[in-house]
């Protein structure tokens, strides 16, 4: 039987993404010209990069606990 994901698939695969990019399994390799040309608009790049700094020293904080 086959089953289509159906209902908030972008919310899981951004669920899922984060988790994966905390894994060493993972590998970092985004092309550079695909980070150079992201968008800085409210939620763009700058906004990404804080976020990014904000979760890791979250994580940093839990795993000192």
């Amino acid at each position: 039987m086959h089953r289509a994901f159906t209902g908030d698939v972008d919310t899981v695969a951004a669920i899922a993404l984060a988790a994966a990019s905390n894994s060493p399994e993972i590998t970092h390799d985004l092309p550079q010209t695909l980070i150079d040309t992201l968008e800085n608009q409210t939620y763009g790049k700058d906004y990404l990069i804080e976020l990014d700094q904000k979760l890791m020293s979250l994580k940093a904080t839990q795993i000192n606990s």
